[in-house]
Parts: C-alpha cells; structure tokens; sequence
C-alpha cells in the first residue's frame, strides 16, 4: 500500500498561532480526518486551515507500507 505524505495546517483558536503538521495517509481527506477529533472537534483548540500533498523536486512525497 502506498501513502502520500501531507501536510495540515492549523490556527490555535485562542492566540492565533499558525501551526502545520505532517501527516502520513492514502489521502488528503485520511490525512485531515485523523486529526479531527482530537484537534478540531467542537471543543478542539484548533481550526483547521487547509491540508496538501508535501512535494520534493516536483513529485508528490510517497512511501511504501
């Protein structure tokens, strides 16, 4: 099986941080949603800005599994 590697960008709620975290999945929706509970549910403290496929020399970054 092959992921992708993708990066989620977030804001904390309270100060307004701007935060990206790097996540391995077989795709962007995986990617976001695994994070969702515990960082942008109803009562997470953060919101979620955007996620995105990570590149490196113009090629999605993958790995094998």
């Amino acid at each position: 099986m092959k992921q992708q590697l993708f990066r989620v960008s977030a804001k904390d709620k309270r100060t307004g941080e701007k935060i990206s975290l790097h996540v391995w999945a077989a795709n962007v929706d995986e990617a976001t949603h695994s994070l969702t509970p515990a960082l942008f549910g109803a009562n997470g403290p953060y919101i979620w800005e955007g996620s995105g496929p990570e590149y490196e020399n113009n090629e999605v970054i993958t790995r094998e599994i």
